[in-house]
Order: structure tokens, then C-alpha cells, then sequence
């Protein structure tokens, strides 16, 4: 204790560590009214989770649609997850709420994360793991690359199906038993998404191998341990755990 003698102008303060990261506050949703936890941030970060660059509601956009989780609440529930060897990876995010779609996305260029109605922590992880592989370049890491190529060897044009999706058609495999979902095999369509000479898959549009490793690495790390151990591995070495 300091002296505290009379006069004295000495005071106090609870020491918590140097590591701030882990702690929450509290923050009301104006959506819904009700107090949440949020990640340790200023009022400024948090205010600029809510609104994007036309100050715009994040919570919602005023749709029909309803919103599972606020912004920054699934901003905070990823964070719970995620490795800060992953956030210091990933950087800043940008990230706007579209309540008049429902899944989530990233503009390659940009790559500001748009979260649909139906997102939760697991969308936005999915979305990081796309902002990771593009900034930094995945695509060149020898070890990443030979198992994202033998994941797909031997596969040709009669082993998957075109179907007709939400937002345009796009490639599947029939038989998805060896991944974690049969959105991990979606091959978006081009007029090259197959080779012309041997009918093999082109893993240039293959986007969604990697992302959705990450997202079921922290939702069902068990399912992708037994669906794909390389994957598993790579990912767990990869960032860190």
C-alpha cells in the first residue's frame, strides 16, 4: 500500500496483467435491448462494428429477415475460438451485415467479409480462413498444395454434378463421404473448371477446400481429424493451436 498519510495524493489501481485480450465488456445491442458481451475494445472499435461506410445499422438492415446474431456478437464468439497467432495473422477486418442474403461472403479484392441474415461465428471464421489464403498467398505453400492436390487426384468431370445454386451454378462432388461437407468440394464454374484434355478438376477454382477446413477445425474438429488427418494437421500447425 502507499504511504497514505495525510494529504497524500497516492491511489491505487487493480494490476490484471499484460494481457488484455482475453477479457470482455459489456455492450446493449439496440437491436434487441439486451446486454451482451463483447470483445475489449473502445467505444470507437465497437461503434464501427455496427455501422458500415454509409452509417448503416449492422444489426440489421431493416429486412424481413431476421437476424440469428448481431454483429458483434459473432465478432466476439469468434474471437473465443480463434488463436492470436490467427488474429495477428488475419489484421484488421472488415466486415458489413446484408440482412437481404443469406450466406456469407468475401470480395477477393477488397476482401470485406459481408455477413448474411443467417451467420454465426463459424460463417465469419470461414470467411477469415479466405482473407488468410489470399493475403498470404496459401496457394504457394508446397505442403498446403500437395495435399490440397492429392485430396483431388484421380477425380475427373463424371464424378461430379452441376448444380443449380442461390448464386449461380457451380460444381459439386457426387460422392463427399471424404470431406467435411459438400461445400468443401464446390467448384465454382468456368469454362475451364475442367481440363480440356483429361477432364481433371482446375484447383484454381476450387475455393473452398481451405476455408471450410478452418471452419469445421474449430466447430467439428473430430469430423475433419477422420475425413481428412492431413488437412487436420497442416491446419493445426499452421496456425498455431
Amino acid at each position: 500500500m502507499p504511504p497514505m498519510h495525510p494529504n497524500c495524493r497516492s491511489d491505487i489501481q487493480a494490476w490484471l496483467g499484460e494481457d488484455y485480450a482475453p477479457l470482455r465488456r459489456r455492450a446493449r445491442n439496440p437491436e434487441t435491448g439486451k446486454s451482451e458481451l463483447i470483445p475489449n475494445m473502445s467505444y470507437k472499435e465497437w461503434l464501427k462494428l455496427q455501422e458500415d461506410e454509409n452509417n448503416q445499422n449492422l444489426f440489421s438492415n431493416k429486412t424481413s429477415n431476421p437476424v440469428k446474431y448481431s454483429t458483434h456478437e459473432i465478432y466476439a464468439r469468434a474471437l473465443t475460438l480463434l488463436p492470436q497467432k490467427l488474429l495477428d495473422a488475419i489484421g484488421p477486418i472488415d466486415i458489413i451485415r446484408d440482412n437481404s442474403v443469406r450466406y456469407s461472403s468475401i470480395n477477393a479484392e477488397t476482401l470485406r467479409i459481408t455477413l448474411g441474415y443467417g451467420a454465426d461465428e463459424y460463417h465469419l471464421i470461414h470467411e477469415l480462413a479466405h482473407k488468410l489464403e489470399i493475403e498470404q498467398n496459401l496457394r504457394s505453400n508446397t505442403e498446403f498444395m500437395r495435399i490440397f492436390s492429392n485430396k483431388f487426384a484421380g477425380l475427373t468431370k463424371k464424378d461430379y454434378e452441376l448444380i443449380d445454386g442461390p448464386t449461380g451454378k457451380y460444381w459439386v462432388l457426387k460422392d463427399t463421404t471424404k470431406f467435411v461437407s459438400p461445400y468443401q468440394t464446390r467448384l465454382y464454374k468456368r469454362f475451364d473448371s475442367f481440363n480440356l484434355f483429361n477432364r481433371k478438376p482446375n484447383l484454381d477454382f476450387h475455393l473452398e477446400y481451405f476455408s471450410e477446413g478452418v471452419r469445421m477445425y474449430y466447430k467439428n474438429p473430430n469430423k475433419l481429424a477422420k475425413t481428412d488427418i492431413e488437412l487436420y494437421n497442416f491446419i493445426n500447425k499452421y496456425l498455431g493451436r
